[in-house]
């Protein structure tokens, strides 16, 4: 796997926007570079928004607006392929905050392009699909059943700030799911495309259709 993807995560919700962002930048299996913060929101946090991620007001009353980050986030898809656990939660919060990214190329078919922050690489779909009798699917779930905890703990060590070095942390989550996709790697994808991978990730549907257009007949 050589092409240059990255993980997103965030922490947040439609009615307060994005609270927490994380991104681990791949170029292959390796990472190169990691970026994470907290974010303003316009609303009002609640205790059981707190509760659910760790992030009050305090922590975020001097943060940006994540509409600040817009640059990061268009450059990153213009130069990589996004990957996610349950992408299109993740998708959603791109979209409601800016519809559409700059003109990139289309991962699928790079003879076209796309205003899309997708097509992404779902290791939750992924998971589905290799792993169908699994009677969870949920990141922490599939960490444990897959032993790769210990694996997790020590890049969350590495990467992640001391009090946001759990799940439901923004980049913690993403080093989950990088853990997740490199165990697929290593059973599943030995001889597959990063194309490949985003075939599988989408809906069947979608799946045929991006076949019939990668190998026409």
């Amino acid at each position: 796997m050589q092409d240059s993807i990255i993980f997103i995560d965030f922490e947040g919700s439609k009615t307060l926007g994005v609270l927490e962002y994380g991104l681990v930048h791949c170029h292959g299996t390796n990472i190169v570079e990691t970026n994470s913060d907290l974010c303003s929101s316009e609303q009002i946090l609640q205790y059981r928004d707190t509760q659910l991620h760790g992030i009050a007001n305090e922590d975020i009353h001097k943060k940006s607006l994540f509409t600040s980050h817009w640059e990061l986030f268009a450059k990153s898809r213009e130069s990589s392929i996004f990957v996610a656990h349950n992408a299109s939660v993740e998708n959603n919060f791109l979209k409601w905050t800016w519809p559409h990214p700059r003109l990139s190329i289309n991962p699928l078919n790079k003879e076209n392009q796309s205003q899309s922050w997708g097509p992404w690489i779902d290791t939750l779909n992924l998971y589905k699909k290799y792993y169908p009798k699994l009677e969870t699917y949920k990141l922490r779930d599939l960490i444990q059943i897959f032993n790769l905890q210990e694996k997790l703990m020590d890049l969350g060590i590495t990467f992640c700030p001391k009090t946001r070095c759990k799940y439901h942390c923004a980049l913690y989550d993403c080093l989950a799911s990088y853990c997740l996709l490199n165990n697929l790697i290593l059973t599943v994808y030995k001889n597959y495309s990063v194309k490949q991978m985003l075939i599988d990730s989408q809906p069947p549907k979608m799946q045929m259709e991006s076949w019939q257009q990668t190998f026409p007949f």
